[in-house]
């Protein structure tokens, strides 16, 4: 229903986002703010339920206390590299993908 309403109007502006659509209709500063709305949205929901989800199922596998697991696996993402700082130096990652 909604696609059926908004996507004539992307269409018609040559927009591909929701917040591109909004600066070229209101301004930048409405761009901005809605770019930073739909990020914090997005990774306070998928987050908080990947570590509720995640957490639940090691506590009941495991038997580990669920808080403990929920506090630990919300603080190790972040003191865990990219795999990319691991690679040796003469390992060529390519630049572009040819099909």
């Amino acid at each position: 229903m909604l696609a059926a309403v908004f996507a004539p109007q992307y269409l018609k502006h040559k927009v591909f986002t929701i917040p591109e659509f909004f600066e070229k209709r209101y301004g930048l500063e409405t761009r901005v703010l809605l770019t930073f709305y739909f990020l914090a949205m997005i990774i306070l929901t998928k987050t908080s339920v990947s570590l509720y989800s995640g957490s639940r199922v090691l506590a009941d596998l495991t038997g580990w206390d669920f808080q403990a697991l929920m506090w630990g696996s919300a603080s190790s993402p972040p003191s865990i590299p990219s795999p990319g700082v691991w690679l040796p130096s003469s390992i060529q990652m390519p630049s572009r993908l040819s099909f």
